[in-house]
């Protein structure tokens, strides 16, 4: 008989600690644009505008990072479900072909 062996506690304990970093928040960052000393341009010139979009870009990509683990989450999940019912399926196609 096959076996699909799960140990459904590190699964649960893995999806759950995935969980709990995604609904703690955007940790609050107090950034003065003017007073960091991030200068993405050789010739220094820049302004707040400028900052301001690459600010934006980078919260963005971030919070794309968090929707694409959040989904990577659920899909690992559904799989272990998966995996237990196909076990399950073969389990009983062996039984009922009394093997």
């Amino acid at each position: 008989m096959s076996e699909i062996k799960v140990n459904r506690g590190i699964v649960n304990q893995t999806v759950s600690k995935g969980k709990g970093i995604l609904s703690t928040g955007t940790p609050k960052i107090a950034m003065k644009v003017n007073k960091t000393n991030i200068k993405p341009f050789k010739s220094n010139s820049y302004d707040n505008e400028t900052y301001g979009t690459i600010i934006a870009e980078l919260f963005r990509l971030v919070r794309h990072s968090e929707q694409s683990l959040n989904v990577a989450l659920g899909l690992v999940d559904k799989t272990v479900e998966s995996m237990e019912q196909l076990d399950k399926e073969i389990g009983n196609g062996i039984a009922s072909k009394n093997l």
